[in-house]
């Protein structure tokens, strides 16, 4: 199970839309909660208290929710001492025994101290068995083996039909400039969930909504695979339609021409780590007004990008970070024999200093502006590069790449129940 990575996806705040890139690619795991503590998501809560203990982690199971769709183990974990500890549940750790035979969809951390791991649905009433083989501390950077079993106690013999009931939606399609979007649907007494292909030439901004019996249902967050995305939603009532609506999208738009920039003699009006405008004499060519600010500072990056076996920047290095008006997403990397895949240096927005020489692109944040009617529109970009010693900053050449475009939308679809 993947822990959360907020690096990884998009989220909606009240003002805005943001979507960070890190320097890596890669495919987010994400449960179907939001808050700091975990909450009731339906189905039916039973207290638990079974406790396990191995390598010196105590691991005590405090409730679980059963419904046919998942069931959420909430725990707790703590040192010989009693004391509370952080840990990750990695993939391929848990074994069950009651269980469907498909892997757990998720891991999260809640600020009481608790976890939540989401495990598939059981199979039988009664109880049921969780057991893992290993958990990871520190972060996530140090293995912890052992084996913690945990009897649970399920829904009763006479509960079990009512509680575990799925229903089927009816297969809808709906075309988002000129893409045929396929989408599936099954609800169960604890979620609504929607699955769908998102347009390939399409960027999606922000999670669908549906509605059921004219009430408006926003996600409870966004599970994504390879290609499909599931989102899950609270319980509707069974046998009722529910309309889909998708949307916004961004689409690609022309990229503008490189610009080179005096980044050094603005770079000397600002103290470190202080946003500084150019003037329009520091714009030696290329479009003016895309560049808002350049700021150089330190960034702590520990080992979230350093490995022993390429050349990534890791620990304390000196960076480059441009603000740019728009948004800029990080283009496909260009893969072949010998580039890395998702490799920052063969994408863009791409940096290149007064020689010619290629940074290292660290970290882009793209913000997208959000008015009151909840319309997605224009934002700024940051972006961040790797700052060598022997990087020259007096002209520096940028390459933005395309821009991204809203399309609002909304495009819709209705799920018939059966």
């Amino acid at each position: 199970m993947r822990k959360i990575d907020a690096k990884l996806g998009l989220t909606i705040a009240a003002a805005a839309v943001f979507v960070s890139a890190g320097a890596a690619t890669g495919v987010a795991t994400r449960l179907w909660y939001s808050g700091a503590e975990p909450e009731t998501p339906g189905g039916v809560l039973i207290a638990q208290s079974s406790e396990s203990t191995a390598g010196g982690i105590t691991l005590r199971a405090l409730s679980a929710t059963f419904s046919g769709t998942e069931t959420v183990l909430n725990f707790r974990a703590t040192d010989e001492a009693g004391n509370l500890i952080d840990l990750v549940v990695p993939d391929g750790a848990f074994t069950g025994d009651g269980f469907r035979p498909i892997p757990p969809q998720g891991f999260q951390r809640f600020d009481d101290g608790s976890f939540i791991v989401e495990l598939p649905p059981v199979i039988h009433p009664g109880s049921v068995v969780v057991e893992f083989g290993e958990v990871r501390v520190h972060e996530g950077r140090d293995r912890v083996a052992g084996r913690w079993t945990l009897p649970l106690v399920g829904p009763s013999e006479t509960e079990f039909g009512d509680v575990m009931r799925v229903e089927e939606l009816q297969v809808g399609t709906v075309d988002v400039e000129g893409e045929k979007v396929t989408l599936t649907g099954r609800r169960s007494t604890s979620r609504t969930i929607i699955e769908y292909d998102p347009p390939l030439t399409l960027r999606e901004l922000a999670l669908p909504t549906i509605t059921v019996d004219g009430k408006t249902l926003l996600s409870l967050g966004s599970r994504t695979g390879p290609s499909t995305v599931g989102v899950a939603f609270p319980g509707t009532a069974f046998g009722r339609p529910v309309t889909v609506f998708l949307g916004p999208f961004a689409t690609p738009g022309e990229p503008p021409d490189a610009m080179v920039l005096a980044v050094g003699d603005a770079l000397d009006d600002a103290a470190k780590g202080t946003d500084v405008a150019l003037t329009a004499s520091q714009v030696i060519s290329g479009p003016s007004g895309l560049v808002l600010a350049v700021n150089s500072h330190e960034e702590d990056l520990g080992m979230s990008i350093g490995r022993s076996s390429d050349p990534r920047p890791s620990g304390r290095v000196d960076v480059l970070e441009f603000t740019l008006r728009g948004n800029w997403h990080p283009t496909d990397p260009i893969v072949t024999e010998t580039t890395i895949l998702a490799d920052p240096k063969t994408t863009t927005p791409a940096l290149y200093d007064a020689h010619g020489r290629q940074l290292f692109r660290i970290h882009a944040v793209i913000n997208y502006s959000k008015d009151w009617k909840g319309n997605i529109g224009e934002g700024q970009t940051r972006v961040a590069f790797w700052l060598q010693d022997d990087i020259d900053v007096a002209r520096m050449t940028v390459v933005l790449g395309p821009p991204s475009r809203v399309l609002n939308g909304p495009w819709s679809v209705t799920l018939d129940a059966p």
